[in-house]
C-alpha cells in the first residue's frame, strides 16, 4: 500500500483500495483472454445487440443465448450446460455463438474452433516430430472454460474422426464444461454418421437443441454484378 493509503501496482501506479485488483491490469487480462478465444474477425467486433430478430423462432434463439450468458457463472457452469445450433448455412448460428463467446471470454476465457481443426490437431500429434502428445491436445480442448465447435459434420465423418470428437465431447461432458456445437446437419445425421449414439445420448441429457429453421440472411452483392465489375489487369512480367 502506498503512503497515500492506496494500493500500488508496479505497472500502473496507485489505485483505490476498494478495488481488489488493479483495473488496468484486469483490463489487459480481459483483452488477452478475448484474443486467445480466437473469434473470427468477421464477428470479433460485434455484440449481442447485432443479432437481429423478427420471427418467433429467432427471438427464442436470442433468449436462449441471453440466458446462457446471464447464467454462465451459475447454472451453466454448475451443470455443464451445452447448446446445439442446427440449421442451414447463413442462418446466423456462428454469429450468435460467437456473440455468446464474446460476452463470456473477457472474464472467463474460452475458444472458438472448428471440428476439422480439432481432428487435424490430434492427428498432427501422432507425428514423430510433434512436440505435444495426443493427450495434451485433447486436454487443451477439454480445459477451455467455454468451447464453441463450428462445422460439426463438415469433416469426412470417418470412425476415426468420430472417435476424436467423442473423446473431447465425452470428457467435457464428464467435467461439466459448457460447450456450444454448430452444425448444418440434421439430428438424425448427427446421431447416425457424425457424432454417434453415445454423444447424442449425453447431449440429450444436458444440451438445449436450438433449430435455426429459417432462410439464409446472406444476400448476393447486388451492387457489383459480374457483368459490371471493373476488370483489373495484372502487370506483365518483364522478360
Amino acid at each position: 500500500m502506498s503512503p497515500s493509503g492506496e494500493y500500488e501496482c508496479y505497472r500502473h501506479g496507485n489505485y483505490p483500495t476498494h478495488l481488489h485488483d488493479c483495473p488496468k491490469c484486469e483490463e489487459a487480462e480481459q483483452t488477452e483472454r478475448l484474443a486467445r478465444a480466437r473469434i473470427p474477425k468477421r464477428y470479433a467486433q460485434k455484440n449481442i445487440n447485432d443479432y437481429k430478430v423478427s420471427t418467433a423462432a429467432q427471438k427464442n434463439s436470442l433468449r436462449i443465448a441471453q440466458y446462457f450468458i446471464e447464467n454462465f457463472e451459475g447454472e451453466v457452469q454448475q451443470f455443464g450446460k451445452m447448446l446445439v445450433f442446427l440449421g442451414e448455412p447463413g442462418t446466423g448460428k456462428t454469429l450468435l455463438a460467437t456473440l455468446i463467446l464474446q460476452a463470456i471470454a473477457p472474464k472467463h476465457g474460452g475458444l472458438y474452433t472448428e471440428a476439422s481443426e480439432i481432428i487435424q490437431s490430434v492427428r498432427r500429434s501422432w507425428r514423430k516430430e510433434s512436440l505435444v502428445t495426443e493427450g495434451e491436445v485433447i486436454k487443451y480442448y477439454v480445459n477451455q472454460t467455454l468451447l464453441v465447435i463450428d462445422e460439426i459434420g463438415a469433416q469426412y465423418c470417418t470412425a476415426g474422426e468420430q472417435l476424436i470428437l467423442e473423446s473431447v465431447l465425452g470428457l467435457r461432458y464428464a467435467h461439466l464444461m459448457p460447450t456450444i456445437l454448430l452444425t448444418n446437419n440434421t439430428y438424425e445425421e448427427l446421431e447416425t454418421i457424425i457424432l454417434g449414439e453415445k454423444i447424442i445420448d449425453r447431449l440429450n441429457e444436458i444440451a438445449v437443441w436450438v433449430p435455426f429453421d429459417w432462410e439464409s440472411f446472406r444476400q448476393p452483392a447486388a451492387a457489383h454484378s459480374v457483368q459490371n465489375a471493373q476488370v483489373i489487369s495484372m502487370p506483365r512480367r518483364r522478360k
